[in-house]
């Protein structure tokens, strides 16, 4: 008998009954929505579709400067119809799903939110939205690296 076999043996693999997608306004995000309806119809899990507003412009990231009313308002609007329409699409494959509007740190609010809701079986998430990057990105990347429980990362 090989290790694998004793490892294999060793793991209990409970299937996705609630599965947390977070998107944006990306074809990679679209891609994410798409798999994880694929996912929880195999599985007929639950989907959460998530997205965070940034409490901070992408080239203000070290600052202390965040959006002016306008852009925040501009930015909450569009992750509500975002949310949605996603949320549309997923009724419309016959998924049960719920919406989640956050803001503050996107990585940092995903993990937040998974942690706290505790019987989340899977991420699933889009990485960095442009075709000449190698790299995940850094809200992909973080969300790999600290979170604890299994994370799918559509290319």
């Amino acid at each position: 008998m090989s290790k694998i076999d004793e490892y294999v043996r060793m793991c209990e693999v409970l299937p996705y009954r609630k599965i947390l997608v977070a998107i944006d306004n990306t074809f990679r995000s679209a891609k994410a929505l798409c798999r994880a309806i694929m996912i929880a119809k195999k599985f007929n899990s639950k989907l959460i579709i998530i997205h965070v507003i940034p409490k901070k412009l992408p080239y203000a990231q070290s600052t202390k400067i965040e959006p002016s009313k306008e852009i925040y308002e501009h930015l909450f609007n569009e992750g509500k119809e975002i949310l949605d329409h996603a949320k549309k699409i997923a009724m419309d494959a016959g998924i049960d799903a719920e919406i989640v509007l956050l803001e503050g740190d996107i990585a940092e609010e995903i993990l937040n939110f998974v942690n706290k809701e505790e019987d989340i079986d899977l991420i699933v998430i889009g990485k960095k939205d442009k075709e000449i990057t190698k790299y995940l990105g850094s809200v992909s990347e973080k969300i790999a690296k600290e979170s604890k429980i299994p994370v799918l990362i559509e290319f």
